[in-house]
């Protein structure tokens, strides 16, 4: 009977083909021990034992429990031996078992790791995804800390071993894309990856750094490709035939949709070249910030470039990823600049990488002292009348970018040397040297001449002093939150007297209706004593008027005598004039001296909001909405802290006024090449043929039709 037919029959009955499995197992044991001793070219009959004997080993455990320890002896002493189809096939059976869960996880991982030094490539790729499979399918629905430990510590053996650098390899790469997968993003696994620059094998080495230098970023997909290949966007002419049909009739509302299409699109264009741009994302910044012990390590692997064999261009990755470390942690290494000082040549090879390598690698904590030297001889070499307008240029921009994060290096003469080039005919070095200028007019313009200042400036900015922090005592925006909840507390306080008023006059109108009542009964008494007051009211009238009279005569009188004495008092004015001044004179001199003595009186200041009282989560909203507000006024400042935490690359030393290089006749080929294959695939994804084989419809469609019957 054929396996294949008997291997579905034994799994829809088990218990039915127990003999005929009995008697394949007995046939399997046998030929086992012939392939321990000798193995033979002819391996198909093994081969396929081995096959079925991996598929049915769920329903028999106990008769298969030594199988997968009999294939492993096989693959440890004869893998360099056996047919690389027959090796492949025991691997997949080792590898199918571990799937279904009837070996632990960590019994392969010594094999196959011993199995990389296989020269078969077929074999390395299926060990690597299979290895990065196990260990995701693990982790996939919870975090298993005790397997994850064990495989760890195994990796870093395999890490450190020197007998073998194909496993030491393979190590590296599964961690490192563990790590991008998110699967390990912890601590101990960078810095496990780290252990790898101390490698004596270079490709490790290479491998190490620029897992560090490269972008971090999570990848969540499972295909190869889709890791490779960004997602494109879509093309503005694939998004007219899909909306706007030709055969289609042009509606307003297709019109509207088309035009929100091509406007997503855009702004997905726009944003994808953004990410492509973005030197924050050039480096592997959140595995850098988990080593431990940063400035340990960046003097070990300062150590290990000093005494390094390797080409150029590996210390110069091993140069860029300590100035990562250094710019990351802020440390102390003040024998690198001394080191990278000796490669600041106008000519020498990746001269701008290694300028962008040292601004990269300055901040606020570095000594003055130990720059200037750097900064003068950058001046000397690059920024003179004797070089190419590019390499001053660069030399311009190199200074800048060390001066945005160490301001204190620079000196007022030195400064004003390359301001001066601002009137240079080449269009690179007045650009480079007039934003220098504009950087030192918002950070320190006293060191600018009077001329170049600017209008409004204001001499007082300067740089805080080496080691100098600014120190926040209180929390920014909280005078803004008080003011607002006066405000508040104010409408609260005006909308309860309102309610207050308003129930007082609703009882104001109760009484007023008990009040009409009696008010009416009133009313009838007094008309009646009316009429008897209106005649004594007659008589009293009769003797006012005679008072009245009597009172004005005595009024007339005394405005006489008064004029009189007015006359008088004006002749005597001129003679006290000269009296009434020395008395003013004292006067004012007793009164000053009253209030020196007199101590002043200042008002009471109240206490800020944050020290009275614990913020409430939504005075902390508020506030941060504030301080929101706030910081978008700063924008000096803010633009100035992005200035500092941008990356430094070739590109922004250079300019966008430097001179591209010519191409090489296959350079030139290649580029053709690519911009022609890339106009296909537009005019493809435009066109909407998919990426598959024609039918025999389609065929027969452009075919001769004498050659159809």
């Amino acid at each position: 009977m054929d396996l294949s037919r008997l291997q579905t029959l034994t799994k829809t009955d088990p218990k039915g083909y127990r003999d005929e499995f009995l008697r394949q197992h007995q046939q399997f044991l046998t030929q086992l021990q012939i392939y321990l001793l000798k193995p033979s070219k002819d391996h198909k009959p093994f081969s396929s034992l081995v096959k079925y004997l991996s598929q049915v080993a769920p329903y028999y455990p106990s008769e298969l429990s030594i199988f997968p320890s009999q294939l492993g002896e096989l693959l440890e002493q004869n893998y360099a031996i056996l047919e690389p189809d027959l090796r492949l096939i025991l691997v997949q059976a080792l590898a199918l078992l571990r799937n279904r869960n009837l070996l632990p996880p960590t019994s392969l991982l010594g094999l196959f790791f011993k199995l990389f030094k296989c020269p078969d490539k077929r074999l390395r790729k299926f060990l690597h995804s299979h290895i990065v499979s196990d260990i995701r399918k693990i982790n996939k629905l919870k975090k298993d800390n005790k397997t994850n430990r064990e495989v760890l510590n195994f990796m870093q053996m395999a890490l450190q071993e020197e007998g073998n650098p194909v496993a030491s390899r393979k190590a590296l790469e599964i961690l490192t894309e563990l790590y991008i997968r998110g699967t390990w993003r912890d601590e101990k696994t960078v810095n496990i990856i780290t252990q790898g620059v101390f490698s004596k094998d270079t490709k490790v080495v290479v491998t190490t750094i620029n897992f560090f230098l490269s972008r971090g970023g999570k990848i969540e997909e499972d295909d190869e490709d889709n890791i490779k290949t960004l997602k494109k966007v879509p093309n503005k002419w694939a998004i007219k035939k899909d909306v706007m049909h030709p055969a289609t009739v042009k509606t307003r509302s297709k019109k509207k949709k088309l035009k929100s299409e091509l406007k997503r699109a855009k702004s997905e264009r726009k944003k994808a070249e953004e990410d492509a741009a973005d030197d924050t994302l050039h480096y592997n910044m959140g595995a850098i910030q988990l080593i431990h012990d940063p400035q340990g390590y960046c003097q070990k692997v300062f150590s290990v470039l000093r005494r390094s064999r390797e080409s150029f261009e590996t210390k110069v990755l091993l140069m860029n990823f300590i100035s990562r470390l250094i710019c990351t942690h802020q440390l102390m290494l003040f024998k690198f600049y001394t080191f990278l000082q000796k490669y600041l040549r106008p000519y020498q090879k990746h001269i701008t990488t290694i300028l962008a390598i040292l601004a990269q690698s300055c901040h606020p904590l570095v000594e003055p002292s130990v720059l200037e030297p750097i900064v003068k001889g950058i001046a000397n070499n690059f920024v003179s009348d004797k070089t190419d307008n590019e390499i001053i240029t660069v030399g311009i921009n190199a200074i800048r970018e060390i001066t945005i994060r160490c301001p204190l290096v620079m000196q007022a003469p030195l400064l004003q040397d390359l301001v001066r080039y601002r009137k240079s005919k080449h269009k690179g070095v007045s650009s480079a040297a007039v934003s220098l200028m504009t950087l030192f007019r918002t950070i320190n313009p006293s060191l600018l001449e009077r001329r170049t200042r600017g209008r409004d400036v204001d001499l007082t900015i300067k740089p805080l002093e080496y080691g100098e922090v600014e120190v926040q005592t209180i929390i920014p925006g909280t005078e803004l939150l008080e003011q607002y909840l006066e405000k508040e507390e104010k409408k609260k306080n005006k909308r309860q007297s309102n309610e207050v008023q308003e129930d007082t006059n609703d009882q104001d109108e109760v009484n007023d209706n008990d009040d009409e009542d009696n008010d009416n009964e009133d009313n009838d008494n007094e008309d009646e004593d009316k009429d008897d007051n209106d005649k004594d009211d007659n008589d009293n009238d009769d003797e006012d008027n005679d008072d009245e009279e009597i009172d004005k005569s005595v009024e007339e009188v005394q405005k006489k005598s008064d004029q009189n004495i007015s006359n008088s008092d004006l002749n005597n004015q001129d003679l006290d004039a000269a009296d009434d001044n020395d008395q003013d004179q004292e006067a004012k001199n007793s009164s000053t001296s009253n209030l020196t003595s007199s101590p002043i009186i200042e008002p009471p200041v109240k206490p800020r909001i944050e020290l009275t009282k614990i913020l409430s989560e939504e005075e902390w909203g508020i506030l941060k909405k504030f301080q929101e507000e706030f910081e978008v006024n700063k924008r000096t400042k803010r633009k100035f802290a992005e200035l500092m935490n941008k990356e430094v690359n070739e590109e922004s030393l250079q300019g966008p006024y430097t001179k591209k290089m010519k191409l090489s006749k296959d350079e030139k080929r290649d580029q053709i090449k690519q911009i022609k294959k890339e106009q296909a695939e537009e005019r493809r994804i435009a066109s909407g043929v998919k990426l598959s084989s024609t039918s025999n419809k389609e065929k027969l469609k452009h075919k001769n039709w004498t050659m159809i019957r």
